[in-house]
């Protein structure tokens, strides 16, 4: 044990995070300044930390969870004898508000494409079952993949012919890959993945936007890139200029997120493992200056989560989430420091139904820990059996994590922001339909404009082996079909993302079935490029259509203003960061408390689901005087139970006396040979009328 090593009789331990993973740590704390105040491990785990965390599942029996309460009530009393905790929402006094805000947003059809292909392999290579040692190495590269889908393949621009190339041609020579993964073994089993990516045309070099050398970012291939975009565009309007810090756990990320700043003429500075100490002060000290013309902080979680004061920026993103709360909640306390003026908006970025909402999942589990501590009646809001099923897409869902919190408060809204859809939706597939008479019209969707047959393509593809690979055959007479069926009230899409994916699954079958290089995979992910583009400017246009008035009118298009929504749940008192039930839930980022945010994401749907808390000093102080007054309460209410109790035990007390002396009494009438001894004596009957036994208590003469 570490107390060992030091031959002193006091032990001083200052710490920002004390649990960050589970109560095991904390108990290492604990014996730490206090050597066997808890027993030895085995005693701590046998009495504390089994019982504990049995009593916080949401399936716990109520015997459970009392024998939680008891063992933690027990263990809090015994280490809040040494330990002080402070949490930093005491300088709130001094700070203006801040609002976090955890943003769910969904897969591009590209990246859930390239992420439903991975599972296959996945499932393939025996991984799922556990067989495979290199289970995080796939974790990893699905959350690469979540953050965009150049961080896990990309095209090799040596390949390219240049300009004087055809565009079959073109896209035929750049089948080669290159990976952007060290591992062998892992490369090998990607082979394949980069088909899903659009293509490019070589008719332009790969100068970008910016001409930055390589080929462009292209935000929109990836959801969470795609709002950080809109996100800083909007927030570099002149009636805001605000700064932004971005933290991820990935270099690759920030290399990614440094050329899209490049690309839009946007300043930054970048701090990871490789900058220096004196740099990196004069790095925080440029960008803290309102007169520098940094717009971004490109921060690497690992390098420098802590210890910084970036109060130069006003807005933080976390664009990934680490395994260790502890990580994250470090790196999110950047901005929101002593010296910071404006109101701090901090983003918590997670792909909708992928690994990551199961990681921030389990951050919730180990941070309500820290109830332990506190004495608080915390049980999980998420069961630990949900936590382990990482590697499953959820796609027909705003959040999962929504989901697992079994939320009631968010029925009535969803089920009118149903009623709204239905109304507004016949309007948007009219122009889906437009949409989609431009794609037929194209020189190569002419093998797509019926039912594909293998065997009239090169390949050598049967159609037997067409069938086993491809499990929902579509074409576009299929698509048409559909769109016709719900113009006349019959079954077709429900919503337009439906009708998207329905097309984007035409190019993703074409890409499962036919090996790289195929003339039919190059007319595919070419109309896939030309799809992606023009899709990503119609969202915007349908998005703002508004469902009829009560007159028959209807304006096409939302208005210009940028009011708030009323549709969500609002935030209930002052809740803790994971207690997420309490928090605002938003399913649209219309309703957000965000100006900056809604005008970003006016008329498009890459965010999901939106959870909101508002950090103020008036609802910590709120909170506190809620906290005061329920313990006067439970402090009165125990005082009036023992004064019960009291007086129950004078009662009772009386009674045996009574019944002492009726016994002595009628023992000396006997004696005496009283001819009334079956009758009580008056001194008795006395005795019981000022005693407070009830009428039906009978005495034995």
């Amino acid at each position: 044990m570490i107390p060992n090593i030091f031959s002193t009789h006091l032990h001083f331990l200052p710490l920002s995070t004390p649990m960050q993973n589970d109560l095991e740590e904390f108990y290492a704390m604990v014996d730490f300044c206090n050597p066997g105040i808890l027993g030895n491990p085995e005693d701590f785990r046998k009495k504390y930390l089994f019982p504990i965390l049995k009593g916080r599942e949401p399936d716990a029996t109520d015997s459970q969870r009392a024998k939680m309460m008891e063992r933690q009530a027990e263990l809090s009393e015994l280490v809040n004898q040494f330990i002080i905790r402070r949490v930093n929402t005491l300088n709130a006094q001094h700070l203006p508000p801040k609002l976090v805000q955890v943003v769910c947003i969904n897969l591009t059809d590209v990246q859930r494409n390239m992420y439903e292909y991975l599972l296959q392999k996945m499932e393939k290579s025996n991984v799922l079952e556990g067989k495979q040692s290199n289970a995080l190495g796939w974790i990893q590269l699905l959350m690469k993949l979540s953050n965009h889908p150049r961080l896990i393949a990309d095209e090799d621009p040596s390949n390219e012919m240049g300009g004087g190339g055809s565009r079959r041609g073109c896209a035929a020579n750049r089948a080669k890959v290159r990976y952007n993964q060290n591992d062998g073994v892992m490369a090998e089993m990607l082979s394949g993945v980069s088909a899903f990516l659009p293509y490019e045309d070589c008719g332009g070099g790969y100068g970008g936007r910016g001409g930055t050398g390589g080929p462009p970012v292209r935000p929109e291939w990836s959801g969470k890139m795609f709002v950080l975009w809109r996100l800083m565009i909007e927030m570099r309007r002149p009636h805001v200029r605000d700064k932004i810090v971005i933290v991820s756990n990935y270099t690759q990320t920030l290399d990614l997120i440094g050329k899209m700043c490049r690309e839009n003429n946007w300043g930054f500075c970048r701090l990871d493992g490789s900058i220096g100490m004196k740099k990196r002060q004069a790095m925080v000290d440029d960008f803290n200056d309102p007169n520098s013309n940094l717009v971004a902080f490109l921060l690497s979680s690992k390098a420098g989560g802590c210890g910084l004061n970036l109060i130069g920026g006003n807005r933080l993103v976390l664009f990934d989430p680490d395994w260790n709360p502890a990580v994250d909640k470090q790196a999110a306390a950047r901005c929101w420091r002593d010296g910071q003026k404006k109101r701090c908006f901090t983003y918590r970025f997670l792909a909708t139904g992928t690994v990551e909402e199961k990681i921030f999942q389990r951050q919730l589990s180990k941070e309500g820990l820290q109830s332990v501590v506190d004495d608080k009646e915390q049980v999980n809001a998420l069961a630990t059996k949900d936590l382990r099923n990482l590697f499953k897409l959820r796609t027909n869902s705003p959040s999962d994590t929504h989901d697992k919190l079994n939320c009631k408060r968010c029925k009535i809204i969803h089920e009118n922001s149903e009623a709204e859809i239905m109304a507004v939706l016949p309007l948007q597939l009219k122009e889906c339909n437009v949409l989609l008479d431009r794609l037929c019209e194209k020189e190569d969707s002419a093998p797509f404009l019926k039912p594909l047959n293998p065997e009239e393509h090169e390949g050598g593809l049967t159609k037997e082996d067409y069938e086993k690979v491809v499990k929902q055959p579509i074409d576009l007479s299929v698509i048409r079909k559909k769109l016709s069926n719900a113009a006349m009230g019959r079954d077709g899409y429900p919503n337009v993302k439906e009708f998207a994916r329905d097309v984007n699954r035409i190019f993703s079958n074409v890409v499962k079935a036919w090996p790289a290089g195929n003339d039919l995979v190059n007319a595919s992910r070419r109309l896939q490029s030309w799809w992606v583009d023009e899709w990503s400017v119609l969202v915007p246009k349908i998005m703002s259509i508004k469902p009829p008035t009560a007159d028959g009118d209807c304006d096409a298009h939302a208005c210009d203003d940028d009011e708030r929504g009323e549709n969500f749940q609002e935030q209930i008192g002052m809740p803790d960061e994971e207690n997420m039930r309490d928090w605002s839930h938003h399913f649209s980022t219309e309703t957000c408390d965000d100006p900056v945010m809604r005008a970003a994401m006016k008329g498009f749907d890459s965010i999901s689901f939106v959870f909101g808390l508002e950090v103020t000093w008036s609802l910590i102080q709120q909170r506190k005087e809620e906290e005061e007054e329920k313990a006067a309460l439970e402090e009165l209410n125990d005082i009036e139970d023992i004064d019960d109790g009291e007086d129950q035990d004078d009662e009772v007390k009386k009674i045996e006396e009574v019944e002492a002396d009726c016994e002595d009494s009628v023992c000396e009438t006997n004696e005496k040979g009283d001819e009334k001894k079956n009758s009580p004596s008056k001194e008795i009957i006395e005795v019981f009328s000022s005693s407070p036994i009830p009428s039906e208590s009978k005495i034995s003469p």
